[in-house]
């Protein structure tokens, strides 16, 4: 399908200096953006979790209540041992995305247009480039099997390699690679079905590859597997209307990012009515899938990973937009692949028609939405020069211009101040679950207070008194580093200043000291 409005056959040589170029000018702008990207909670998790590791095992051991498989955390924890400052983390997820735009721009089938739109559109250039997390190197692995793969080859080892790593980066990387490598081994026995049969080579290749293929998915589902203890909630079975609606706008939103406003842009539509986002959802989805009836096997499969994809959103984890965005990369990655699949005639002469036409609409369909992300990306760069994506960088430079840094910090809620302790590179106390720490430990140890206490003003009173009481074991001022601020309470404690200026808009932090007894104020 993309080659329909491809240019004109391209040499070896213009092809490399286009994708290499447009790499270039891929990593100029993410580096500016990098520059002025102020890490938050998740991507700092994931540094200070390898950053206090001394051996494989005990990086093992610490990211177990994270959930997530081990590739990513490989990176940054090699990355660790020759530098503490996590911009060597930063870097690295840059070029990973920019290998990714290398990839896409000279082995995909698409246009040049099409392919400069999408190397500086929302997903490939700011939330799977400039924000450090593990989804850009599982998208690498996909466009780097999607860049070997032909039906019409011979069973080969290397492509169930591909997709065995590419399961072993995120929950999402593991549904795509099963996606990916069932299209693959079916088209293998369909077209052996029409052809020749299998040659021992051939048949050694396709077990040897199906057993490293499932290799790759076992071992990815069992670091996945919640350990004792863990905090993980059970699947969500129930009916739930309004989580229908939801799930079902997050293709739009994935498809169109384009936010709603400044500071706070971040996770935010420019279409605001749940209703609109599920009705344009469910007509680009139809219209897709119209459009790629021609090849049945690509309809099939653009439906079972949409699909597949809402399943998970809706039973077992929503997410956010960064997690929706897979729905946007099964849309590439089928539009990639209807041009290496034949095409299927309908009988019916006026279906057929109908078809043709939604395929060749289609593909400037598929366009427009390149630009609108485009729109979106440059959008979310502007904004992250403008503004701080958290405010955890400003309160860390005044605890330290301050020489605050040095005094007993506790820090609540644990997931914010935990952004605070990374960038100090120091142990804070965090009173939910009684703990020292610079990162967290999901377990359910920190979600049982707040299952016990919840909103209310239980919480905030049992927060101050577990903050009390470690004054007194520390037997001197601490500092209180909140997510909230506080009213009136029984305690001596003094006002400092307050942080609200953040992209993020959870990340913002108000700074007590709470006074030892019997000290001067």
């Amino acid at each position: 399908m993309p080659k329909k409005i491809q240019n004109p056959p391209a040499t070896p040589r213009s092809k490399i200096f286009f994708s290499t170029g447009l790499m270039c000018g891929f990593f100029l702008l993410g580096a500016v953006t990098l520059f002025h990207h102020e890490m938050w909670r998740d991507e700092l998790q994931t540094w200070m979790t390898v950053r206090h590791c001394h051996s494989f095992s005990e990086l093992l051991e610490n990211k177990k209540y994270d959930e997530h498989p081990i590739l990513w955390y490989l990176f940054p924890y090699f990355a660790s041992k020759f530098t503490g400052n996590p911009l060597a983390m930063q870097i690295i997820h840059l070029l990973i995305a920019g290998g990714t735009v290398y990839l896409f721009t000279n082995y995909s089938p698409f246009s040049r247009l099409q392919k400069a739109l999408f190397a500086f559109g929302y997903f490939a250039l700011y939330e799977y480039a400039v924000i450090t997390r593990d989804y850009a190197i599982g998208i690498f692995f996909l466009f780097l099997f999607l860049s070997f793969y032909d039906p019409r080859k011979k069973p080969r080892w290397l492509l169930p390699c591909l997709l065995a790593i590419c399961a072993q980066a995120n929950v999402y990387s593991l549904m795509l690679s099963i996606w990916l490598g069932s299209l693959y081994y079916m088209t293998l026995l369909y077209t052996k079905k029409t052809g020749a049969a299998f040659t021992k080579k051939e048949v050694f290749l396709f077990l040897f590859g199906v057993a490293i293929f499932i290799s790759g998915i076992s071992l990815s589902v069992i670091q996945m597997i919640p350990p004792p203890g863990s905090w993980a909630p059970p699947p969500f079975l129930d009916m739930n209307i309004n989580l229908v609606k939801k799930v079902l706008a997050t293709l739009w939103k994935s498809y169109v990012p384009i936010p709603s406003n400044a500071m706070h842009f971040w996770q935010t539509n420019i279409i605001a009515s749940l209703n609109r986002q599920v009705i344009l959802s469910v007509v680009l989805f139809l219209f897709f899938l119209l459009a790629f009836i021609k090849k049945p096997l690509i309809a099939i499969s653009y439906c079972a990973a949409t699909l597949g994809l809402f399943l998970f959103f809706y039973t077992s984890y929503f997410g956010y937009l960064r997690h929706h965005g897979h729905l946007f990369i099964v849309l590439v990655i089928c539009f990639w692949l209807y041009s290496l699949y034949s095409e299927y005639k309908i009988p019916n002469r006026l279906l057929e028609n109908i078809a043709v036409l939604l395929q060749r609409v289609s593909v400037y369909c598929f366009t427009f939405i390149l630009i609108l992300q485009v729109i979106a990306g440059l959008y979310a760069c502007v904004c992250d020069w403008r503004y701080p994506f958290s405010a955890s960088k400003e309160v860390a430079e005044y605890l330290v211009k301050q020489k605050l840094a040095q005094k007993p910090i506790v820090g609540c809620l644990d997931y914010v101040a935990s952004a605070v302790a990374a960038r100090l590179d120091t142990p804070i106390y965090y009173p939910q679950n009684g703990r020292l720490g610079t990162y967290l430990i999901f377990d359910g140890k920190r979600e049982e207070t707040l299952r016990q206490y919840g909103a209310s003003s239980a919480f905030e009173d049992f927060i101050l008194d577990r903050s009390y009481d470690y004054m007194l074991k520390k037997k001197e001022d601490v500092l209180l580093l909140l997510s909230f601020t506080l009213g009136q309470t029984k305690y001596p404690i003094i006002p400092i200043r307050t942080f609200t200026a953040s992209i993020q808009p959870d990340e913002i932090y108000a700074l007590y000291l709470m006074k030892y007894p019997n000290t001067p104020n």
